[in-house]
């Protein structure tokens, strides 16, 4: 059977998975790597900007009611940044690094960042209970809902970090 100049060409099989794989197996894993370190460095860099900016540079208008807040906007932060560490540690093991100090430093990272959350916690109920009373009644509620939010995401993230930085640090695969 004649086919006509319009018609178009018929693809096998075969044909279309060798154009889709053309990278192959390991040309597709450097990409993805390369894209999980730069999102990584993206989310880590803007979470540690922002952290530079609030206790670097506002600092010189410190007092309990900038510390309470500062210490919830910092814990609300950590997130962005131990987010650019994960996926800092998935780029390693995608590349299939068998680099031990990197992973070592960045489950350290996470333990570091676990306990930190915890003590920022422990500060920030502080205070709550220093700062109780100089605030109006009826903005109580709002004062006790952040540091309860605060509190709980402190603890919330030494409870997952620790345990998870510390089973990067010790066997990273």
């Amino acid at each position: 059977m004649t086919s006509r100049k319009s018609d178009p060409p018929i693809v096998t099989d075969a044909q279309s998975r060798s154009r889709r794989g053309a990278l192959g197996v390991h040309g597709f894993r450097r990409h993805v790597t390369a894209v999980t370190l730069a999102v990584g460095a993206l989310f880590a860099g803007g979470a540690l900007i922002d952290l530079f900016l609030l206790w670097g540079f506002q600092r010189a208008a410190a007092n309990p009611s900038w510390e309470f807040f500062a210490i919830a906007s910092t814990i609300e932060g950590l997130p962005r940044l131990i987010l650019g560490i994960a996926l800092a540690i998935v780029a390693l093991y995608l590349a299939g690094s068998t680099f031990l100090l990197a992973y070592r430093f960045l489950g350290a990272t996470l333990v570091a960042l676990g306990l930190a959350g915890l003590a920022l916690a422990g500060i920030e109920a502080m205070d709550f209970f220093a700062l109780r009373s100089a605030v109006p009644p009826e903005q109580q509620s709002a004062l006790l809902s952040v540091a309860v939010k605060t509190v709980a995401l402190g603890a919330l993230e030494a409870a997952v970090l620790i345990p998870a930085g510390w089973r990067c640090f010790r066997r990273p695969a």
